[in-house]
This record gives structure tokens, sequence and C-alpha cells, in this order.
């Protein structure tokens, strides 16, 4: 069984595929008949999961890794995996990434480890990375934007990105100029861009089909119960500082995640006193 989260990446990938799949390449109007990419067309993808940092070791991301590049070899992807690469490896495999998407088809990327955000700029960080002082960044890590470059440069038909990077990064009590979570990023031509983030429409899914039973078999309120789950998602959605809710506000307002989930924090401990007052009424009225 896989991690319900490989299985949201590879949900997500699936639905792109099927969405650009309608798409012919050319972006000029033409009045003649679309042309269908063939169905042989290449897919490649480049899988990186980084774990072993010797200051902040992480847990998943070898594992996801590993998992995300299977399920992608069984749906036809060509897939070079690499595991705690450090920077040269991750350069030579982005500019190998690169070459091979010059033919064709389809590019997958997706980057599992520490990541950070610098002056508006992504930066993966490579195992082994040496890095004391905040100017370091740049040459010591590797510029999430190469990956576009190269991506750019190789014209193929569409191409996704999927940055699965840790927002616990280990050097912003030390760096100043670092912001938690990831910068926006322009994507290019074919290119979609996607970030992991915690979601919590995942707490409906798996709540949902417990809970009702549950309820019915108790002779408690559906209704009361629902709508407690539909609640409990909403609250959570905005007070959780890593929340799908959360880090695309902060994201558009141009702040500091942090700061933007402290700001909620009184106004999400108000909705919950005020909820669990209302939800222990009707629990005795209904």
């Amino acid at each position: 069984m896989l991690p319900l989260r490989t299985q949201s990446i590879l949900a997500t990938v699936a639905f792109l595929l099927a969405v650009t799949s309608a798409y012919p390449q050319a972006r000029t109007l033409s009045v003649s008949p679309i042309r269908f990419q063939p169905a042989q067309e290449q897919r490649v993808a480049l899988v990186i999961g980084n774990s072993a940092y010797a200051d902040a070791p992480l847990r998943n991301p070898v594992n996801d890794a590993r998992a995300l590049a299977g399920e992608l070899r069984r749906i036809g992807f060509k897939v070079t995996l690499l595991e705690d690469a450090d920077l040269p490896k991750m350069f030579a495999a982005i500019r190998g990434f690169g070459d091979e998407l010059r033919a064709g088809g389809v590019g997958l990327f997706y980057y599992a480890g520490h990541g950070v955000q610098m002056r508006g700029r992504n930066y993966l960080i490579p195992v082994g990375a040496q890095i004391e002082r905040e100017d370091e960044v740049v040459y010591r890590s590797l510029d999430a934007g190469q990956v576009l470059n190269k991506m750019e440069t190789a014209g193929n038909r569409v191409n996704i990105v999927i940055l699965d990077a840790c927002r616990n990064n280990p050097f912003a009590r030390s760096f100043r100029s670092m912001s938690s979570g990831l910068a926006v990023m322009e994507a290019p031509v074919n290119t979609l861009i996607a970030f992991a983030t915690g979601s919590f429409w995942g707490v409906y899914a798996v709540s949902l089909p417990i809970v009702v039973p549950l309820a019915q078999s108790m002779g408690v309120s559906l209704p009361l119960s629902i709508g407690a789950v539909v609640s409990a998602g909403a609250f959570g959605s905005n007070a959780c500082f890593y929340g799908d809710t959360t880090v695309l506000s902060a994201q558009a307002s141009g702040c500091n995640l942090f700061a933007h989930a402290w700001t909620l924090v009184p106004y999400s401990v108000l909705a919950a006193a005020v909820s669990t007052a209302v939800y222990v009424a009707l629990g005795y009225l209904l």
C-alpha cells in the first residue's frame, strides 16, 4: 500500500497528464484539425530525495522518492532516481535530464528534501552542503530556476515540476534574509509547477467514511456530525502553519508564512470557542 502522500502526488500527476494531453504543442492559431500527440511519446522523470543531512536529517524524502519513482516507471516514465545527492550529482542529473527532454515528450521533476527561499528565489539544498554564511547558499545549493531553464530550453511538449521541500529550513534562525516556505515561481510555457503542502480536503476524505457509519450506529445526528467534520477541516486549514490555505495566502500577500499564521491565531481560537459552545448546545437539543 502506497503512503497517502505518494498517492496524492500520483493523482496530481495523472490529472495533469490527462489535462495536458488534450493540448497540441503548437500555440499559434490554426484552422487545421488538431493533431494529438502520439501515445508513444517519451516520458522522462528526474526524482531526487535528500534525507541524510548532517545537521537536520529528514525521515521521509528518500522513501517518498523511491515510492514515486516506482509508480512513475509503472505508468511509462523513464526515471532517474537520486538519493541523498550532493551538488555535483544534482547538477549533472539536471543537465542530463534537460538533454533527454530535447527529444520531446513529457518531463517531470520531483524534489523532496530541504528547500529554502532567499531574495525571491528557491534553492534546493544538497546533502553534504557546507553552508555557514547566508551568502553561501547561492553557491552551495541548487537554484530551482535551473530546472525551469533546462525545460524551457528543451522545448518539449509539457513539463511538470513538483517541489516537496521541507519548510523547516535549518538556516531560518541564523540567516535573516531567508523566509519560511518557498517563493512563487513563474512557470515557462508548457510547464506546470506544484508545491506539496498539507491539504485539509484530506480530512474529509479520510474522516467522513468513518464518522458517518459511526454516527448512524450511535444514533447521533448525522447532519451535526458531518458539520463537525467540515468545521474541523476549516479550522485546521486556517490554524495550521503549514496548511494549504495558510501557505497560499502568505505567498499571495508576500509576507512570512509564520507571521501570517500568527495573525490568524486569535480569530481561530475565537471561532473554535464559539463552535464548541454551539455544538455542545446542539448536541443536547438534537
